[in-house]
């Protein structure tokens, strides 16, 4: 293992012994952060003991799983209220929709895809934020398909919908006039509404099918919040180890999610470089991405163009892929991923395209070649004359069917009980030094590694809060989870209408929340913000500066679906509900006359 700057990527086909060879042993003495792409757990099981006996924070991010993993919500990740919500929500957009397989017939249908999802990702995130609460990847492809609603409503609604409704962040349309709604929002949504019916709907299609994951619901609860942010990885106090685990049977189904996290580390911790005068400022740890079968990820882009600079940043990649072949086939002919990687470590590889590049990269040798020549009769016993000359001719320092011939790992044992007994040959490559010939590493040879190797993995749930590490919270005690905790009893509430404040007894009256609203009605909280703007819900009363909401607002909000049902547009729809008088709805009435009495009227 390198402790240097330089990236690394190593050739080792299936069963030639790279986790035990080349993953375990470096884990086992990298001292700072890593992320590791951890397809089977092995890595996890072998080396989070060890990372975390001796001061790191471990965390296991496996999606598939059921109270066992970490948790990380890329949302969480958006800098609302800042200039960078838009890049940010671009960003996770791009990886979201864009499946790596670079088809010039899906390019539109990616790239309108990518365009619709960051508006409705900024949508969702400051829809949440108004809510106190923190939008997740299942907030987003379920905003989406919602039951009952066209997406050209939906669409509409975003067009307009109050996401700064007391213009805190000075924002304008395009002639200058204050709005309450993101221009990123407006701008995408009215992008959107200009399109036919038909190219529509294959954009939303697209969005969909890259959004379908979020519907697992393990997927979605292990996405919901975050126990760690991408700065701690570098900046926390103590280094931070990020196990990505995904069991080989969810890895296709997983390369989305594994894709944007990645690329959300690297996007993030290479934004800027800072300086205190002419010294570069650094993180508290370097970080090292340790990616085993880094082609089936499919092409990453950030990758094809950050490993040019992301050293300067503390970032260092490792590696690892079957052969040659798989990265062309990902990143094509003119990959700059090899040429990148200053170091390069090759086992005996099974395709001759990578020992032809292998043989190529230990260059040549020159050896003395002789040749005789006879002359004389040819039925004479004994030749007259005998010419012989030495020559000095090139020749590959090892051909490609020798770099083939490598001798491998020794096994013994068949079947399950197969163990490795015997380490095999190995190729290293270092920029600027001769190619050198050794023997692979295997961790249970070393009785220092066996033994940091037997150390069982932590198995508490943790979250980092603040300089603290904390148990897991449960996914109902988060900032993510869509309704807040009750109030008690007696509460101070504020009307809209009226400056009067009284003491009242909930229970009594009957109100719910907005989240016990949508439950009951099965409409969305942000659909009910927005008919509450336009006018199709009276404006309820504020508790704390929460809504609340009298139980008859459930009956009204059965008929507007309805109506929605049956085609009524928006205006069809208030003409439909001018009949309904304000006491029908009116929250305070349900208090009953000693509420109105306390009230003064």
């Amino acid at each position: 293992m390198s402790y240097g700057p330089e990236h690394i990527l190593a050739f080792a086909p299936t069963r030639s012994g790279k986790g035990v060879g080349l993953v375990i042993p470096t884990l086992l003495s990298w001292e700072e952060s890593a992320v590791i792409y951890d397809i089977k757990g092995e890595n996890y099981t072998k080396t989070a003991g060890f990372r975390a006996k001796y001061g790191q924070v471990c965390f296991k991010f496996s999606p598939v799983e059921d109270g066992s993993s970490a948790r990380f919500n890329p949302l969480a990740e958006v800098r609302l209220f800042t200039p960078r919500d838009v890049s940010d929500a671009q960003n996770i957009a791009d990886m979201i929709i864009r499946s790596g397989e670079d088809s010039p017939m899906e390019r539109h249908w990616e790239d309108t895809a990518a365009s619709l999802t960051t508006g409705m990702i900024l949508h969702v995130c400051y829809n949440a934020a108004s809510e106190g609460r923190v939008a997740c990847l299942a907030d987003l492809a379920a905003h989406f398909t919602r039951p009952g609603i066209d997406f050209r409503e939906t669409l509409s609604e975003m067009l307009s919908f109050p996401h700064d409704p007391h213009f805190k962040r000075s924002w304008s349309t395009p002639s200058g006039l204050k709005t309450a709604t993101h221009p990123g929002v407006s701008e995408k949504a009215q992008e959107m509404l200009d399109k036919e019916s038909k190219e529509l709907s294959g954009v939303l299609s697209t969005a969909k099918t890259a959004l379908a994951l979020y519907s697992d619901p393990l997927v979605a609860r292990n996405t919901s919040a975050s126990d760690f942010t991408i700065d701690d990885l570098v900046n926390y106090e103590r280094p931070v180890s990020l196990y990505l685990v995904v069991p080989p049977s969810d890895k296709i189904r997983m390369r989305r999610l594994i894709r944007l996290m990645f690329t959300m580390v690297v996007n993030r911790l290479t934004e800027r470089m800072a300086f205190d005068g002419a010294e570069q400022k650094r993180n508290k740890h370097r970080l090292l991405f340790l990616i085993d079968e880094f082609p089936s990820l499919n092409r990453m882009e950030i990758f094809a163009d950050a490993l040019s600079y992301m050293a300067g940043y503390g970032l260092k990649a490792y590696l690892i892929t079957q052969d040659i072949r798989q990265i062309v086939d990902a990143y094509g002919q003119n990959e700059s991923i090899v040429s990148n990687c200053h170091m390069r470590i090759a086992y005996a590889p099974n395709q001759f395209d990578t020992a032809e590049l292998l043989s190529k990269m230990t260059g040549t040798r020159t050896v003395q070649k002789a040749s005789f020549n006879f002359s004389g009769s040819r039925f004479s016993p004994v030749m007259s004359h005998v010419n012989g000359t030495v020559d000095h001719v090139e020749r590959p320092l090892m051909t490609a069917d020798e770099v083939m011939r490598l001798r491998p790992p020794l096994k013994a044992g068949n079947g399950s009980s197969e163990e490795i007994v015997a380490p095999g040959d190995m190729l290293i490559f270092v920029s600027g030094h001769f190619p050198i010939l050794g023997m692979q590493m295997l961790y249970f040879f070393d009785q220092e590694l066996q033994r940091r190797a037997s150390i069982p993995p932590p198995v508490r749930l943790q979250t980092l809060d603040g300089l603290s590490i904390i148990n897991q919270r449960p996914i109902d005690r988060t900032s993510n989870v869509i309704s807040r905790p009750e109030l008690g009893d007696n509460e101070e509430i504020t009307s809209h209408d009226s400056t009067v404040r009284l003491k009242v007894s909930f229970k009594s009256r009957g109100v719910v929340t907005i989240g016990e609203l949508a439950e009951k009605s099965v409409v969305p909280t942000s659909t009910i913000r927005y008919w509450e703007t336009i006018g199709l819900l009276p404006k309820p009363v504020r508790v704390s500066g929460q809504r609340r909401y009298a139980l008859d607002a459930v009956r009204r909000l059965a008929v507007l679906r309805l109506a929605q049902a049956c085609g009524f547009r928006l205006e069809e729809m208030r003409h439909l509900l001018h009949g309904f008088g304000p006491s029908v709805y009116d929250p305070w009435s349900v208090a009953g006359s000693g509420t109105q009495k306390a009230a003064g009227t």
